[in-house]
């Protein structure tokens, strides 16, 4: 008998099973809105800037500078250091400029570029990059002396 009422008064939850749950609830929907922002916004590209277009020219006339034998082709340039590594930097078919190290690796330069043209004439490489958004510029870098820029 003493058991039937021990069962008959398990009825229910405690307050600290639901203050347990009710916890863990607001945890989870704590989340909620940042999940909602980042699934409805998806991966947005930014647009780029000029400068990010300046720092990518920075980046490359330090390159050239570096560089003991300055190439261009028709996919880009490739600049061969003191060391004998090799550096190409051309523009992908997904529109971004990347810069390789004796074929490997991949890095990241600038992004949603439709035109990246080099060419060379005496002492100085002359680069054009022209953007989805209709921004072009242009740069002129001076090979240093003694160093010579071939063009195939």
């Amino acid at each position: 008998m003493n058991v039937v009422c021990w069962l008959r008064n398990k009825k229910g939850f405690t307050l600290i099973e639901m203050l347990i749950v009710l916890s863990l609830f607001f945890v989870i929907v704590s989340f909620f809105p940042m999940l909602m922002k980042t699934v409805s916004s998806g991966y947005q590209i930014q647009m780029v800037s000029s400068q990010q277009v300046t720092t990518f020219f920075n980046h490359l006339a330090h390159d050239i500078r570096e560089a003991v034998k300055v190439e261009v082709d028709e996919n880009g340039l490739v600049l061969t250091k003191s060391n004998e590594d090799k550096f190409r930097i051309e523009l992908l078919p997904s529109n971004q400029i990347r810069r390789t190290r004796n074929g490997q690796g991949h890095v990241l330069l600038l992004e949603q570029v439709t035109i990246f043209s080099c060419s060379t004439s005496l002492q100085v490489v002359h680069c054009q990059v022209e953007l989805n958004s209709g921004y072009s510029a242009k740069k002129s870098i001076l090979i240093p002396y003694g160093r010579k820029g071939e063009e195939e």
